[in-house]
């Protein structure tokens, strides 16, 4: 959640001026803004930090989990808090009038300011809960000692702070900021440093060709982000070389992605060989068995083998593209009963906004078919190896020792992570559906799984709508240049 909070709190500084029509000036004079919308993150976090400290020593006293839980659900809460607010300082105060005031709204600049206070309070919500959760992890030492598991040096503070804002915070603001960084470039600079007027198709090519830039390089870019290591040599990684070799994937690195113990997880970043990686944390490579550990990487492998991060990107564009055509139509539509809404700056934003909500819709479930689909492909590969087979050959059954190895890794990601099996996430689904999923392949085989053919389907669903929406975009242009020709007076 905290990706997409950064995305809305990014889009309310450039729907800021749309507000402005919309709501009237900012309520408040630059100097009272600034000093109101920071007040404001301060009294949030002092709340906060007090009512975690008195839960702290509840843990200390009682030793209650009840208290630790409470302690994590009160500093997520602040950070959505912190987002509202943020929302509130931004369109209604002028906390972003009051920073354009002084920084005369430079490229890149104002945003970074105007959105610093937010990414503070967070990791001001971090550093609060840190001794907390080094109490949790001292508690369990004894455990660690009697299992003979890996021990490693607690994290400070400061440590726990960083990798948080790392894997949470920096992984989608980065990103963001460097696509809107070169948006405004594009757009002030366009004419002068590319002979391209704003707003015209050579504008939009060039940002295009810019944001595919950005995208392809980005897997370097999160290499120094997150702290990241290859793997070294041994059984484990050429157990996964042989799975990429085997599933024809081929990928630059194998990556351990050093978390101080704090996080378990696997990804795999980069459209392109070789600015491909799949990444381990540390954690996991400690917590799971070498089994499930290439469970989890083949896994990944199977993002890539089936192609998802491209289709997920199509369906994006469909659905922004498709949604934000039909509210169009529907808000001109109402503007012929309500003169004047068709420009209104206030319907503008909320287009804008309820786009941004269907799109995100959208893209959820397609993500969620796609992680199935990955879970099939991780325990077909573990089939296939078991039985000496090729993706290409005799297609085998799926085994249960596969879905065994899959099935576990999830548990233990989830327990490690604090995750209930059956909360849903909105990328990923509940831990037990995708179980029970899993369980469901057993003795089936491998080429008339039906989450195959549900993940076919919907590449086709996603392909048509973007060939209509694509068509529909070039009939529009074609026809307003017959209407309009070029050099032709309209209004």
């Amino acid at each position: 959640m905290i990706h997409f909070a950064i995305i809305l709190c990014v889009l309310a500084i450039h729907l800021r001026d749309p507000a402005v029509a919309a709501f009237g000036p900012p309520a408040f004079a630059p100097l009272p803004a600034a000093i109101l919308s920071i007040g404001g993150f301060i009294l949030l976090n002092l709340l906060t930090d007090r009512s975690v400290r008195r839960l702290g020593r509840a843990v200390d006293q009682t030793g209650s989990w009840h208290a630790v839980h409470r302690a994590e659900h009160l500093v997520r809460r602040a950070r959505l808090l912190a987002v509202g607010l943020h929302l509130v300082n931004v369109v209604l105060v002028g906390w972003a009038e009051s920073v354009r005031s002084v920084t005369t709204d430079l490229i890149l600049i104002d945003e970074l300011v105007v959105i610093a206070p937010l990414v503070a309070s967070w990791c001001i919500g971090w550093w609060s809960l840190a001794p907390i959760e080094r109490r949790v992890r001292e508690a369990a030492l004894i455990r660690d000692l009697d299992s003979g598991v890996a021990l490693r040096p607690f994290v400070t503070r400061g440590q726990f702070v960083l990798s948080n804002l790392r894997y949470h915070v920096l992984i989608a603001l980065v990103p963001i900021l460097l696509l809107v960084a070169w948006a405004e470039t594009i757009e002030r600079h366009g004419a002068r440093w590319f002979g391209v007027v704003p707003g015209s198709a050579a504008a939009v090519l060039i940002q295009i060709s810019g944001v595919a830039v950005l995208f392809t390089l980005m897997p370097l870019g999160l290499r120094l982000v997150w702290d990241t290591v290859p793997l070294g040599p041994g059984p484990l990684r050429d157990a996964i070389t042989a799975l990429c070799r085997q599933s024809r994937v081929r990928v630059g690195n194998l990556l351990v992605w050093r978390t101080h113990g704090l996080m378990l997880n696997g990804a795999v970043i980069g459209l392109f060989w070789p600015l491909r990686y799949i990444l381990l944390t540390d954690a996991l490579l400690e917590a799971l068995t070498p089994d499930q550990v290439e469970a989890v990487a083949a896994h990944e492998v199977g993002h890539v083998r089936r192609r998802h991060l491209p289709w997920l990107a199509a369906a994006m564009l469909a659905a922004v593209t498709g949604i934000g055509m039909t509210l169009s139509v529907v808000q001109i539509s109402l503007a012929i009963a309500v003169p004047g809404l068709a420009s209104s700056a206030l319907a503008e934003g909320l287009m804008a906004m309820i786009t941004l909500a269907m799109s995100l819709t959208v893209l959820g479930f397609v993500s969620r078919t796609f992680e199935r689909q990955a879970d099939a492909f991780a325990v077909c590969a573990l089939s296939r190896r078991a039985a000496g087979t090729r993706e290409a050959g005799p297609s085998p059954v799926v085994t249960p020792e596969a879905v065994t190895s899959m099935r576990a890794a999830l548990s233990v990601v989830a327990h490690a992570s604090g995750l209930p099996i059956r909360k849903f996430t909105w990328r990923h689904g509940s831990i037990l559906d995708r179980q029970r999923r899993l369980d469901a392949m057993v003795g089936r085989p491998m080429n008339r799984l039906a989450i195959d053919r549900e993940a076919r389907w919907m590449k086709v669903a996603i392909a048509l709508g973007l060939i209509a929406v694509l068509s529909i975009m070039v009939g529009g242009y074609l026809l307003a240049s017959v209407i309009f020709p070029a050099g032709a007076s309209h209004p």
